[in-house]
């Protein structure tokens, strides 16, 4: 599926059917414009929304139940399924030179065990980048909500978002990709 900068605009990447760590793509739509939508994508800077035709022979309809709330300056996330919070918990937050970006996001990829042990348990992908890589991090520019045995309730990371490992664990199991992230400050 071709990805475009503005609907009919110039193509900027093509969806594959699976992620590049294999999960099946799976879009969340923020915007609609007549046969377009507007959507999270990693391909993009963060606050920008990719474009993709809205056609049935190419894209499959769908929802999902789960929406993921961060809120940078109390250092909380909120899993909401509709309008209802069904778990709340403590987390880090990126530090002021490598801030989490804030915005309206979307989950690209869960990961269970196999991950470097300084991202706990498990891991949920997002479409959000960092801008502010630290200097020699080999970690990628990819932002996630990943596990952590370190404190909480502070802006140290590297623009990551780390709970306790059973948090994200419960993140994990219930998220789907195309899940709505949004960050606020």
């Amino acid at each position: 599926v071709p990805l475009r900068e503005r609907p009919g605009g110039k193509v900027i990447a093509t969806l594959r059917p699976r992620t590049e760590w294999r999960s099946p793509t799976v879009l969340s739509v923020v915007e609609r414009r007549g046969a377009w939508a507007g959507v999270p994508t990693p391909h993009r800077r963060d606050g920008e929304l990719g474009w993709v035709r809205l056609d049935p022979r190419r894209l499959v309809a769908g929802s999902v139940p789960w929406e993921i709330r961060v809120d940078l300056s109390e250092f909380r996330l909120e899993l909401l399924r509709g309008e209802r919070v069904v778990r709340r918990f403590p987390v880090t937050v990126g530090a002021p030179g490598s801030p989490t970006p804030t915005g309206r996001f979307a989950v690209t990829d869960t990961f269970r065990g196999g991950l470097n042990p300084a991202y706990g348990c498990c891991a949920v992908a997002l479409t959000a980048r960092q801008a502010r890589l630290p200097s020699g991090w080999m970690g990628g520019d990819r932002i996630a909500i990943h596990g952590t045995d370190g404190p909480l309730r502070g802006a140290i990371s590297h623009g990551c978002v780390r709970a306790r490992d059973a948090d994200v664990a419960a993140l994990v199991k219930r998220v789907p990709p195309g899940t709505p992230v949004v960050i606020t400050r």
